[in-house]
């Protein structure tokens, strides 16, 4: 497991830089010190966690209650509504309608899990 780790974690921290660079700069070109200062800061985030976290299965409910929510109703739905083919349709509304049900009901489905998983894990650490 730990050369696995050794291997992938590089891969998937740099993925995450890039990310977080395209979400809040809207680019990849910044200075070296920079890239340096954000690879510290989720390298350390993430020992964190996991320190704190006491088991792998926790991070996967997480995982599914938040993203299981996401690809499935909330995704599809926010493409839709910003790629509609059907916009001259005269039922246009009703679909862009339904893709707005989606991503409320998509968000609602997300917050009970993560607060199903959050009860839970509060109620087996009494235990």
């Amino acid at each position: 497991m730990f050369i696995h780790f050794a291997c992938v974690y590089p891969i998937l921290q740099m993925a995450a830089r890039r990310g977080f660079n395209n979400f809040v700069f809207r680019t990849n070109d910044l200075k070296l010190s920079l890239l340096i200062v954000e690879s510290f800061f989720i390298v350390v985030t993430s020992c964190v966690l996991a320190a704190i976290i006491p088991n792998i299965d926790v991070v996967l409910s997480y995982n599914g209650a938040l993203m299981g929510s996401i690809i499935i109703m909330m995704a599809p739905a926010g493409l839709y509504i910003n790629i509609d083919p059907h916009a001259h349709h005269s039922n246009a509304k009703l679909k862009k309608g339904f893709a707005v049900f989606s991503i409320v009901f998509g968000a609602a489905v997300a917050i009970t899990g993560v607060t199903v998983q959050t009860m839970d894990l509060l109620a087996s650490d009494d235990n």
